[in-house]
């Protein structure tokens, strides 16, 4: 915070002058208006419950399309593909039932080749469905991702 200090009536020899202060003001990471302190003690980032919402939703987006091996919102990608796909194989209908049937998220265009964690690239499978997509997969030789087709 700036302050303004204006001398009258003492002596010429006191300057009128501007004095700096640290005064800490965190900024919006969604919309940059000012977070009131109330919000700062309970550690947000944001000023209002709405910006909020559309801060995670955005860091999520990124998370998302980042492509990452493992990233910070799996669990919620996972639930999200399980809850449209209502918790059964897309290739031989088995359902998880009490563990014997595990589910698992498949990545159709894996993420070594440019596939994302969006909600069209993941489809839910049963272990040995996707088992299955792997075996049909070429392999992968070195770190630079190459097929063996790829090679030849």
């Amino acid at each position: 915070m700036t302050r303004l200090i204006i001398a009258r009536n003492v002596p010429h020899r006191t300057r009128i002058g501007i004095l700096h202060f640290d005064l800490k003001i965190r900024l919006c990471d969604y919309c940059g208006s000012q977070v009131v302190k109330g919000r700062l003690s309970r550690g947000y980032r944001t000023c209002s419950p709405e910006c909020n919402q559309k801060y995670w939703a955005r860091v999520k987006e990124l998370d998302r399309l980042s492509g990452k091996r493992s990233p910070t919102f799996w669990p919620l990608y996972r639930e999200e593909c399980l809850k449209r796909d209502n918790y059964e194989c897309r290739e031989c209908g088995a359902e998880d039932q009490l563990g014997r049937f595990p589910l698992e998220v498949h990545h159709i265009t894996p993420l070594y080749r440019g596939g994302t964690n969006q909600l069209e690239n993941l489809i839910t499978l049963c272990h040995k469905c996707h088992m299955a997509q792997h075996a049909t997969r070429p392999p992968v030789l070195d770190p630079a991702q190459k097929t063996v087709e790829e090679w030849v």
